[in-house]
């Protein structure tokens, strides 16, 4: 009761000792009500509740990039655009320096397609960080020649992306040297391809020196070339007689075609004029 004499304190040694054991007693009591206190908030150890961590995987650009050396590898340009424009438009910049893993190869494959408009968006929207790269810049200049017609400048600038990308030795990808590299060839072989049948609608007798500035080659590579498409050579004038590719007698040249040509026509009067 509340009101009721206090309890005398133990005097002799069975009442101290019994009033050790209840004292032990109680604190036992508390520690357990304790810790299960504890466990209730807190049932699992402090490591189970760390968020489990998996290995990275590859980004967009790292996936694509494999189907893209192999297309590359296969010259199939079209489909290797595909590949590329979807990892381009899905992927993030969380790695950016790998974007250029999909960037390079999608604008060198627009190049080699011969669709400048469209190799210049792709090149345009990127980051800009990216744009100052020395690869970004290498094929901006590139591009800027082949839109102007710059032959000269297009040969050159190619010769100069393709070392750098031979050259490039901390790459996001061990095989983007490789591929970057051989897609400059292939662009180059396509670019001189198309100024050849160019040129032999264009001219029914062409100099030497003309037609090397033109197609980038040295004179003996280039009458080798000129054999393989029939032109015939006059070695006392030094002037190529180039022949019109087969095809159905009587047919007109397109509107695109008759443009081209006609630049062909007015880069000559210029090449002329300043030699």
């Amino acid at each position: 009761m509340a009101n009721g004499p206090p309890t005398p304190p133990p005097t002799t040694d069975i009442e101290i000792q019994d009033a050790a054991r209840e004292e032990a007693s109680a604190n036992a009591n508390a520690q357990a009500t304790s810790s299960e206190t504890e466990t209730e908030t807190d049932p699992e150890p402090a490591e189970r509740q760390l968020p489990s961590r998996s290995p990275p995987s590859q980004d967009v650009f790292q996936q694509a990039f494999q189907k893209i050396a192999s297309l590359s590898s296969e010259k199939q340009w079209h489909e290797l655009i595909s590949v590329a424009e979807d990892a381009d438009v899905w992927g993030d910049d969380e790695s950016p320096v790998s974007r250029l893993l999909v960037v390079a190869p999608l604008v060198l494959g627009y190049l080699i397609i011969d669709d400048l408009p469209a190799a210049r968006f792709a090149l345009t929207r990127i980051h800009p960080r990216l744009q100052k790269l020395p690869i970004s810049t290498a094929l901006a200049s590139l591009l800027e020649s082949s839109m102007e017609r710059k032959h000269k400048e297009v040969y050159a600038r190619a010769e100069v992306l393709y070392n750098m990308a031979k050259d490039t030795g901390s790459a996001p990808d061990p095989k983007f040297p490789g591929v970057l590299s051989e897609m400059v060839q292939a662009f180059t072989e396509s670019f001189r391809e198309r100024t050849f049948r160019l040129l032999s609608k264009a001219y029914a007798a062409l100099p030497l020196a003309l037609a090397q500035t033109y197609l980038g080659l040295t004179s003996d590579r280039l009458l080798a070339a000129a054999e393989s498409n029939n032109w015939k050579y006059n070695a006392s004038t030094q002037v190529l007689s180039p022949t019109v590719s087969s095809g159905p007698q009587g047919t007109s040249l397109s509107a695109s075609s008759s443009l081209a040509i006609f630049g062909f026509i007015a880069d000559s009067v210029a090449e002329v004029e300043i030699m």
